[in-house]
């Protein structure tokens, strides 16, 4: 678990391991606070270093896209994450696939590096699913600023893009240099 400080409301990721429990927080898999799922909300996640990820296989913060996942700020403070792998492939349903699955709160001043997302399926009920390196997918106002993707794959059945699949909010002062997105048409209406 990454180190919090309490009169900032601010958690420091410094490690691989501590970014896989943060996620592991917002999927509901341990337990923050309460049982169940945590999102966040009125707190700051920021990288301390760089990350390598390793392309060890990544799940992504907040799987579904039909909710708010991650709520907080996550302030890469100018880090790289870099080989991130999501192999969503073959999951009983299309979830949202990406460093974040679903986002409605703010990723700020990050570079993600080398990242493969495959997202593939014939399920037909997924509404507001999408893959992309950052967000798969947000519903309610999420906010990316200064974030930059370098060299990336996205393969996906739908909404595939660098930055953002399903998106409703706002994305500014980012780029993506090196994107190869492949979109194979699934069985959804």
């Amino acid at each position: 678990q990454p180190a919090f400080d309490d009169a900032t409301s601010t958690w420091s990721v410094k490690k691989a391991s501590e970014l896989a429990w943060l996620a592991a927080a917002v999927n509901g898999e341990v337990a923050v606070t309460k049982a169940g799922s945590y999102s966040f909300a009125g707190e700051t996640v920021t990288l301390t270093t760089d990350i390598d990820l390793g392309n060890h296989p990544w799940t992504p913060i907040g799987l579904d896209g039909d909710v708010d996942g991650f709520k907080g700020t996550f302030d890469g403070c100018g880090k790289t994450i870099s080989n991130l792998y999501v192999n969503l492939t073959g999951t009983p349903k299309h979830q949202s696939a990406g460093l974040f699955g679903s986002l409605t709160g703010t990723v700020k001043n990050l570079y993600v590096k080398n990242a493969i997302i495959k997202n593939l399926d014939t399920d037909t009920d997924a509404t507001s699913s999408g893959s992309a390196v950052i967000a798969g997918a947000s519903q309610d106002g999420a906010f990316i600023d200064n974030v930059h993707v370098v060299n990336a794959v996205v393969t996906s059945n739908r909404r595939a893009a660098g930055i953002a699949g399903y998106f409703v909010g706002t994305i500014q002062n980012c780029s993506v240099d090196g994107l190869t997105a492949t979109i194979t048409p699934d069985d959804y209406d």
